[in-house]
């Protein structure tokens, strides 16, 4: 038996005559399905993260013409507290005062590394009137997010496609028990004579 024939075989998809319809029909869904996802897969998944990239570059990009780096200058040690509301995260933070980009003077908490002393001076990120803001979005955050959009494609077209091809083969499962059922009721009583 040739490569090819053995394929076709273990797959269904060859003339056996043992073969149900249900069966054939399965074969060809699979196959059908398979090849359908082999093609729309890597292009969807490099649509997909082509889209993040994109819409990332543009994050940056607009975050870079409102968000300015300043020195602000630390008035006592860093310090393990909560960040802004009474419920928000603990952080490093410290009072510091800086220039904001409109020449006006600010200050307030920021946060800080941990064991940096009063006097320290560190980089923050604000607006163009002195309010803390984060700093711009990376590139390389950019570039996690599209790969992130396209392995999460890639993840949700094989569960689609799972599903799919698990719910045609309950649906033929259904019939071919059916089938069975109708074959027996035809045959047992033709058996129990025998008996």
């Amino acid at each position: 038996m040739s490569v090819a024939a053995q394929i076709r075989a273990r797959t269904g998809l060859d003339r056996n005559p043992m073969r149900r319809r249900t069966d054939r029909v399965e074969a060809w869904t699979s196959l059908v399905l398979t090849v359908f996802l082999v093609i729309l897969t890597p292009a969807a998944a490099w649509y997909a993260g082509h889209l993040t990239d994109q819409a990332g570059v543009r994050i940056e990009q607009s975050q870079r013409l409102a968000r300015y780096p300043v020195v602000a200058q630390l008035l006592k040690p860093a310090s393990y507290q909560r960040a802004k509301a009474k419920d928000g995260p603990m952080v490093f933070a410290a009072a510091a005062i800086w220039t904001a980009p409109d020449r006006t003077r600010h200050s307030g908490l920021v946060r800080a590394r941990p064991g940096a002393s009063a006097g320290t001076r560190q980089t923050v990120w604000t607006d163009t009137h002195g309010r803390i803001i984060g700093e711009p979005q990376s590139h390389s955050t950019t570039l996690s997010e599209a790969a992130l959009a396209a392995l999460l494609t890639v993840t949700v077209l094989g569960c689609a496609g799972a599903g799919i091809r698990a719910l045609i083969r309950y649906r033929l499962d259904r019939q071919r028990l059916e089938q069975w059922r109708q074959e027996w009721e035809a045959i047992e009583p033709v058996w129990r004579e025998l008996r």
